[in-house]
């Protein structure tokens, strides 16, 4: 928002990007990508419908249930209290926290997320230290990067 602000104020001619890359610009999507692009929204989609699904059904109940309903409204910091200790309980970094780059901060993880260059097998000294944060025992990156992500869409769906 501060930089569309900075954009209508004058300050700045046009939005520049977070995390600005080298990619090309002419034509920068390979026709491949657009079939995962596609797939990626439709199981996004699905997911979230079925969340929406599940929420109501959460809702139901709640108000279904009178004593539980009646011991929330009066204990109102009880119930996020205690999903906020059992979602960080499992984000621990002896849990699952151990593959999500626990030894970085959130700001370095995303500056690691967008870094320049592709994970592989021929990798610099630099570029190794970075993908070096993603890997745990038993688990290459791939496995990591996915939990990564379904803990980022866990905990936006429980905000």
């Amino acid at each position: 928002m501060f930089r569309l602000l900075s954009v209508w104020s004058g300050a700045m001619p046009t939005v520049k990007p977070l995390f600005p890359t080298n990619l090309p610009q002419d034509f920068p999507f390979d026709p491949q990508e657009f079939a995962v692009f596609v797939l990626l929204g439709i199981v996004s989609g699905l997911l979230a419908a079925l969340w929406v699904w599940l929420h109501r059904q959460y809702v139901l109940f709640m108000r279904n249930t009178k004593t539980l309903s009646n011991f929330l409204q009066k204990n109102r910091f009880i119930y996020p209290g205690m999903m906020t200790l059992v979602v960080m309980s499992i984000l621990f970094p002896p849990g699952i926290g151990k593959y999500m780059a626990a030894d970085l901060g959130n700001q370095e993880q995303v500056l690691s997320l967008f870094s320049n260059f592709t994970w592989g097998d021929d990798l610099s000294a630099a570029q190794a230290a970075v993908v070096s944060h993603w890997e745990a025992p038993g688990v290459n990156y791939f496995g990591c990067l996915f939990i990564y992500f379904c803990s980022i869409v866990s905990k936006y769906y429980n905000t």
